[in-house]
C-alpha cells in the first residue's frame, strides 16, 4: 500500500507536529475506538482517501488524547458562553 512508500521517503515525515503551520484536513472523519487485548485502546480513522486507518495507542496517549480534546470542547464551550455576554 501506499504508507509503506512513504515511509521510504526521504525526507522523513517529523516525528513531531509543528502547530500554526498550513494544512488541509478530512473534515469530521468517520472514527471508532476499541481496546486492543492488553488494554491499550485501537482508534480507528475513515480518511476517504485511503479507507481505514488504525492506530495503537498505549494508555497513558489514550489518556492524554482524552484529556486534549475534552480540554478543546470546554474551550469551545466557554468561548461561546462569553460571545452570548454581549
Amino acid at each position: 500500500p501506499l504508507g509503506y512508500f512513504i515511509i521510504l521517503m526521504k525526507p522523513e515525515v517529523a516525528g513531531d507536529f509543528a502547530f500554526r503551520q498550513s494544512f488541509s484536513a478530512v473534515p469530521d472523519p468517520g472514527w471508532a475506538s476499541e481496546p486492543d487485548r492488553t488494554g491499550d485502546s485501537v482508534l480507528h480513522l475513515r480518511d476517504p482517501r485511503y479507507g481505514w486507518l488504525h492506530y495503537l495507542l498505549p494508555s497513558s496517549e489514550a489518556g492524554n488524547l482524552a484529556t486534549t480534546l475534552l480540554k478543546q470542547v470546554q474551550e469551545k464551550a466557554t468561548r461561546g458562553t462569553n460571545d452570548n455576554k454581549n
